[in-house]
């Protein structure tokens, strides 16, 4: 259906992931959230895509911490990905880390709507992030589309961005822990 977030893994990454609704898998899939219990116990949750992670994070209000989504695989996104009232950090969690555009999707990567709203980009020590926009035709879009009230940042531990230059033209940017 047109405006569905669907993602493929990279070349030999396996089958196309696809969002099912069903439960999510206990496999390690290159996307997933860890939660802390109460008593300390942290549970590592699975997802298919990264559309299903951003969909598991809660509302949040706005004293809250953003909810960590880590990357460990290379994963291209054909749909814009909606952050709204939420706050999310995608943080690259292997050097393999990499969101990439698929050539049908010629508009905004990420759109960041909503007050309160806000996406950061991270990494984890030795990990490393790609946000690439670039290789694709009549792109009207951008990596990230900030709205009123919503934000767009990284957190200033340990991360370090790649200069201006350094990445490939039209639109990439990394970050390396």
């Amino acid at each position: 259906p047109e405006g569905e977030a669907t993602e493929t893994p990279a070349p030999g990454e396996g089958e196309t992931g696809e969002e099912t609704g069903e439960q999510t898998p206990a496999e390690d899939t290159g996307i997933s959230i860890t939660t802390t219990a109460e008593d300390g116990t942290e549970t590592v949750n699975y997802y298919n895509t990264l559309q299903e992670a951003l969909d598991a994070v809660t509302t949040t209000g706005e004293a809250s911490e953003a909810t960590v989504i880590n990357i460990t695989k290379e994963i291209h996104l054909s749909a814009t990905h909606v952050i709204s009232g939420k706050k999310v950090c995608i943080t690259g969690a292997s050097a393999q880390a990499k969101i990439a555009r698929d050539a049908g999707l010629t508009g905004d990567i990420f759109s960041v709507t909503g007050e309160g709203s806000e996406l950061q980009f991270a990494v984890s020590e030795g990990g490393a992030l790609t946000v690439d926009g670039s290789g694709v035709e009549g792109v009207t879009g951008s990596l990230v589309n900030v709205g009123e009230g919503a934000a767009f940042g990284r957190p200033l531990r340990g991360v370090s961005k790649r200069p201006a230059g350094e990445g490939p033209a039209g639109g990439s940017g990394g970050l390396r822990g």
